[in-house]
């Protein structure tokens, strides 16, 4: 047996006159694909050559050369062209373009999962006069009933809806669109929590759906939402579609970059500049001597390139001691989209830390001008941030994590080894802490450490993925300890971790 078939004791005979066949069938096929070529080669726009590409692909629908060389037979060869057609031309380029939908039905059978089939149908659609977008709104929903997580159907049907949306008459048609494909993927969802493609859909139709709400009202969609998802995972809690939709409705919390502090060892003169997040640099911050008069000073960050970092060293390029720095928020380019530039410019005094012998091998870095940062020539690129909370409810976020929090332990006490609750669990704690919503900050980081730890355990395929993020965990809990103490012990912490993750 094997895969739940009996082995079939097939003859030498058997087997050469099987071997013989597909030999013949392979020798058909190439000559079929060689006379399509020269026709093509000739420019022979009939429709015989045209036959010949309908042979070849009934044999292997993902031949994307052969269905570029249909659409230029058809082009140049079959359909009528013209600026202006008579209605008998146009009804029979329609003929002509409804024959290839028909044989894209024939052909999706095969391989309902073929870029070239969907951009084959794409392409007739949206050459042919006057498509019925809504009859193919209903032949995707009759394919995604036969198979309801096809991502190409999915796409697809993106691609109709925006079709029918630019067609609509008004934006209440418009908003009448998008409530009907929202409550389809509702629909799809409760058939099965796993289709990852419905909820995914979700996340585009929401935030429009809710658009014209008071905000008690999107705040009572998002509470059923919650609900939908709670449902969703503890009846099956090792499916990822729900929890990577819970992340998406809960959202993170978009915080501005914090400059934690400057300092400089005793007896030497680099300045160690330390932030929150990694960042770019699109321009020099300021060194200000006692005056307030400014100091020309070289930068280099400790980051895996010049480019972005998150402790930054400077040293001045003139006898003069800078005593203070200067930092315009519009420097500051975030180099995640979880963060954004500060709110207001950041000056504060150079702070003096003992002589400590980590500073030598600083700065020898300084030596090769090849370490460090020199001004980008243009302007760095912003990420954008599409999950952030506010993106279109408004419930309280401590609030909001708490209850999550509680939800996910719960389903934690059922199932101590999931991943996903585990995960789950970090990244709300996390979120938590962030939103200065636990008593003891400390305790809560040592909370999530212990949880990748033991995720290293039960899932070790993504061990590194879990130790990254208990070093990012650990990062930021000596980089709270520095912006409370402004201790030279933190901060050598927060430079090894910097290190260590480089």
């Amino acid at each position: 047996m094997k895969h739940g078939r009996k082995r079939e004791n097939v003859s030498e005979e058997a087997l050469l006159a099987r071997r013989e066949k597909e030999a013949g069938k392979i020798k058909a096929y190439n000559e079929l694909v060689e006379q399509c070529r020269s026709q093509f080669e000739q420019e022979i726009y009939t429709p015989d050559t045209l036959s010949l590409t309908t042979r070849i692909l009934q044999h292997n629908p993902d031949y994307y050369t052969i269905w570029n060389k249909r659409r230029v037979i058809l082009q140049r060869g079959i359909l009528e062209s013209g600026e202006s057609l008579s209605e008998e031309a146009i009804a029979k380029n329609r003929s002509i373009y409804v024959d290839d939908l028909q044989f894209f039905m024939q052909l999706i059978r095969i391989n309902p999962k073929s870029y070239w089939l969907w951009n084959h149908r794409r392409w007739c659609l949206e050459s042919m006069p006057n498509p019925d977008w809504m009859a193919e709104l209903g032949l995707v929903e009759k394919l995604l009933a036969m198979d309801a997580r096809n991502f190409h159907g999915w796409d697809y049907r993106r691609y109709v809806m925006e079709k029918l949306r630019q067609d609509a008459k008004d934006e209440e048609q418009v908003a009448k669109l998008t409530q009907g494909e929202f409550d389809f993927t509702t629909r799809k969802i409760k058939q099965s929590f796993s289709n990852y493609s419905a909820w995914h859909q979700r996340t585009r139709l929401l935030p429009e759906t809710v658009a014209s709400m008071s905000p008690e009202e999107k705040n009572q969609v998002a509470k059923h939402e919650l609900e939908l998802i709670e449902a969703a995972i503890y009846t099956d809690p090792d499916d990822q579609s729900a929890w990577l939709y819970y992340r998406w409705v809960v959202g993170r919390a978009l915080l501005p970059v914090r400059v934690l502090g400057a300092y400089r060892c005793e007896g030497s003169r680099a300045i160690i500049v330390v932030m929150d997040s990694d960042i770019i640099l699109a321009d020099a911050p300021s060194l200000l001597d006692g005056n307030g008069n400014p100091v020309s000073g070289s930068w280099m960050s400790l980051g895996p390139s010049q480019r972005h970092g998150l402790v930054w060293i400077a040293m001045p390029n003139s006898d003069i001691d800078p005593s203070r720095i200067s930092i315009h928020p519009d420097i500051i380019v975030s180099n995640t989209p979880l963060k954004s530039k500060p709110a207001s410019a950041w000056q504060g005094e150079i702070e003096s830390i003992p002589h400590a012998s980590e500073i030598n091998a600083l700065i020898a870095r300084f030596e090769t001008t090849a370490t460090q940062w020199s001004k980008p020539s243009k302007r760095p690129y912003t990420m954008t941030n599409t999950s952030h909370i506010s993106a279109w409810h408004t419930l309280d976020r401590v609030e909001l994590l708490k209850d999550q929090v509680r939800v996910v332990r719960d389903l934690l006490d059922l199932e101590p080894e999931s991943k996903w609750v585990l995960q789950t669990l970090a990244h709300f704690l996390d979120q938590l802490r962030l939103a200065n919503g636990v008593e003891d900050p400390e305790k809560t980081c040592q909370e999530i450490v212990s949880i990748y730890e033991t995720l290293t355990t039960i899932d070790p395929y993504r061990m590194g993925r879990y130790q990254d993020a208990k070093q990012k965990v650990l990062l930021e809990s000596h980089m709270d300890a520095l912006s409370k103490s402004n201790e030279a012990e933190d901060l050598w912490r927060v430079i090894e971790h910097v290190q260590h993750m480089t």
